[in-house]
Order: structure tokens, then C-alpha cells, then sequence
């Protein structure tokens, strides 16, 4: 293998496959299942690049044991989803993984907390625990191929009631509001 860059004046080579993406409309209604996952990815989550093995796999994992997503931690602490960012409502308080090297810094995570600001929802971009993150009121994902979908069972136990929660049901009408009147 070489991992070099190319001489100067290597021409590029570029391969595209293209699949409409269709959220979930169902799930966004009733809500998802979801799994916890060890974060097995390298520490510079925050760079787009094409080494998805970790969240590849943790995907996987979560398709295998009947789950929509896997919510990946590190150290007791959760990072994001497999393909999503992963907000938690925890007395009262909107709450997800601050921006830093161990997440990917979503477009769709920041017009969230944007409609949030708008609804004057307390927030706190502060790391949530796996401790905090079973006893969380209510769980969402978000990302441009999911909108905001509900998350009501994680890891076999409901999240809160088991359906989805009031701050999550708002945002996710905010957030399809918005992307309405963009189109």
C-alpha cells in the first residue's frame, strides 16, 4: 500500500453512486429502537472522510440485534449514532455531545438547536453518560437521512413512557417546517 500523495499531475478519479433518501416517516411517528455501541472509531470524528468502519460495524450491530441505530460511547460517555447525532432530554434539559474531535459537526444537529433556541429550550452542548442516557425523559437521532426520529426503546428498555416525548415530537415538526419551506 502506499499512502503518499500522487505525483503532480496524476489525473483524479471519481466514483459516484447516488440513492434517494427517504426518511422514516413511520418511525419519526411511533419512534425507533436503537442499541449502545462502543465508539470503535479513530479520535478525529470531526473530519468527513470516506473510514467508516466503526460506524459500519456498529450499524450492523444494531440491524443484527433488530434496531434502527446504534448510539455509540466512548468511556461511559455518548458520542453519537452509527449515522446520526443523539440528543436527550434529561430533566427537562435538551442536552448532546458538545462539537469536538469525537463528533462529526451536522448541518442537521445545528438547525436543531436552532429551532430549540427558537422554542427557548434550555439546552447544554455537555457530554451525556450512558448512566444519564438510560434514565433520559426522552431520546431522539437526528441527520440529514432521518430528520428527527424518536428513539423509545434503547437497549431492550423504554426510553421515558415509550413513545415519543413532547420535545421531541416539537422539534421534529420545527425541523420539517424548516426543510419545507426550503423546497
Amino acid at each position: 500500500r502506499v499512502h503518499a500523495f500522487p505525483p503532480p499531475g496524476t489525473p483524479p478519479g471519481v466514483y459516484v453512486s447516488a440513492t434517494r433518501l427517504t426518511p422514516r416517516r413511520d418511525l419519526q411517528q411511533s419512534g425507533a429502537r436503537a442499541i449502545t455501541h462502543d465508539d470503535l472509531r479513530w479520535m478525529r470524528c470531526d473530519w468527513k472522510t470516506i473510514n467508516l468502519v466503526g460506524s459500519v460495524l456498529a450499524r450492523q450491530a444494531a440491524v443484527d440485534a433488530g434496531a434502527f441505530e446504534a448510539i455509540m460511547h466512548r468511556d461511559g460517555v455518548v458520542t453519537e449514532g452509527a449515522s446520526s447525532t443523539i440528543f436527550a432530554v434529561i430533566d427537562g434539559v435538551l442536552r448532546t455531545h458538545p462539537l469536538g474531535h469525537r463528533i462529526l459537526p451536522s448541518v442537521t444537529r445545528k438547525v436543531v438547536l436552532t429551532c430549540a433556541a427558537e422554542r427557548k429550550l434550555t439546552v447544554r452542548e455537555d457530554a451525556v453518560t450512558l448512566d444519564e442516557l438510560r434514565r433520559a425523559d426522552e431520546v431522539f437521532l437526528c441527520g440529514t437521512a432521518n430528520d428527527v426520529t424518536p428513539l423509545v426503546v434503547v437497549d431492550g428498555k423504554p426510553v421515558g413512557s415509550g413513545v415519543p416525548g413532547p420535545i421531541t415530537n416539537a422539534l421534529g415538526d420545527a425541523l420539517n417546517a424548516r426543510l419545507r419551506s426550503h423546497r
